[in-house]
């Protein structure tokens, strides 16, 4: 059955549905299997558009009259048994077995691992099944049909750990082949993880090179800027880093980041010595946190690192940031009056309303390349008095007396102190002059 979904794009839901139900029935009478999302991705059906008519996936094959060939229940023990013989998908040529094609893996002659045939597999190559109202994951339910109890209460204990992990012989996470399962704990576990090189960090956290010596300037040198892609601004960015992590690497089983253990060479210190690193480009901007040119690494602090990241995503300068807080002391007298400021300074500055209300309050905007910092709001003393007037305590500020008295919200305690109401919580509060 052809289905050209674009053509469909305007009927109602309901002929859409009816449309999709009726591929789907076809497609599992041809494949002996449920439409999987790439299945259904081919026809042009994405899958907001699914969720859209079905909600999810599962709906869409109980809609058809279908049923994933692993997710069966109410089954006894020796029906689920013969379920998963039948049910599995077994590849003799080795193509589908990761252990096949992984160095130093434990792989089978004729690789008999067991795969699901259905594709409901999370993103850790995964497999669930629910048995008796509960869930399992396929290798464990199967290693306790197959071979015996997997209770984890009663596991037999090893050097101070249980065995009760259920290790994968053949290297295949999505195998359930009773062959190939073994206990074992959690060390061992981990350990073949790292001996067969699926551990996600090993490859990229420590890249191989043959450095033994972490102060040997020029070799390290030549080894960073074998690992750089050089761009216009003459920065040798780190081709094995995440986002989000600074580049690192190991040197005789010690960690290192990468941009201090260059700075320390740079200037004749130990790593130990460099507290923290900046990146800063030639005209005085921040640089990116991949990018390991010595010419770009300077000494500094905590304070000025942070003052070099706002500066770069500054979009007023600090004269402008002034002018805002000293208008807005003059201008703000009454409730109400502190919107308009935004609203109208917003306009005026082509700025977003909530910059000028962070830069107002004091929230943002703090800090400047010069390392001043413009007119930064001092918690002020709070004093509670009862409704006759005697004084309760002294706070050092409103965030205290709240968190002290367990109060939510401070905006009230701000209104009293500014005389816009009378009192709060039966107490008046008045800033200390």
């Amino acid at each position: 059955m052809i289905v050209d979904w674009n053509k469909h794009r305007h009927s109602s839901n309901d002929e859409k549905k009816k449309l999709l139900i009726s591929w789907g029935q076809e497609f599992f009478n041809q494949n002996s299997n449920v439409p999987t999302q790439e299945d259904l991705a081919k026809i042009g059906v994405s899958y907001t558009q699914l969720r859209y008519l079905f909600k999810n996936l599962r709906n869409y094959h109980l809609a058809c009259g279908l049923d994933s060939t692993i997710r069966k229940r109410n089954m006894s023990d020796d029906e689920l048994r013969e379920y998963l013989k039948s049910g599995a998908k077994i590849d003799p040529t080795n193509s589908s077995c990761p252990g096949f094609t992984q160095k130093g893996s434990i792989c089978f002659n004729n690789c008999s691992c067991w795969i699901p045939q259905d594709r409901y597999v999370n993103e850790h190559r995964r497999s669930n099944i629910r048995h008796k109202d509960k869930f399992w994951l396929l290798h464990r339910l199967s290693y306790l049909l197959f071979i015996g109890p997997l209770e984890e209460d009663n596991a037999i204990v090893e050097g101070g750990e249980k065995k009760e992990n259920v290790l994968h012989l053949c290297n295949n996470s999505l195998c359930y082949n009773p062959d190939h399962l073994k206990l074992g704990t959690l060390s061992e576990n981990q350990q073949q993880k790292h001996e067969e090189g699926r551990h996600k960090h090993v490859a990229k956290s420590i890249p191989d090179h043959t450095l033994d010596d972490a102060y040997n300037f020029p070799e390290l040198i030549k080894m960073v800027k074998d690992r750089c892609d050089i761009t216009a601004k003459n920065e040798w960015l780190y081709r094995y880093s995440k986002k989000s992590n600074y580049p690192a690497t190991s040197i005789k089983g010690k960690p290192y980041l990468l941009h201090r253990l260059l700075l320390a060479n740079k200037l004749g210190k130990k790593y130990e010595e460099i507290k923290t690193a900046r990146h800063l480009l030639p005209d005085g901007t921040e640089g990116q946190r991949h990018d390991l040119n010595p010419d770009h690494l300077v000494e500094g602090t905590s304070s000025q690192n942070a003052v070099d990241s706002c500066l770069t995503k500054a979009p007023l300068n600090r004269e402008t940031i002034l002018r805002i807080r000293d208008r807005a002391k003059i201008f703000i007298k009454n409730k109400g009056d502190a919107q308009k400021f935004d609203e109208l300074m917003s306009k005026e500055l082509k700025v977003s309303v909530n910059t000028v209300s962070n830069i107002r309050r004091g929230t943002s905007y703090a800090a400047y390349h010069d390392g001043q910092v413009a007119n930064k709001p001092v918690s002020k003393i709070v004093i509670q008095y009862d409704l006759n007037g005697n004084i309760v305590r002294e706070y050092a500020s409103v965030a205290e007396a709240m968190q002290i008295n367990g109060y939510t919200s401070n905006n009230m305690i701000y209104d009293v102190c500014k005389g816009i109401s009378t009192s709060y919580k039966d107490f008046v509060w008045r800033y200390k002059t």
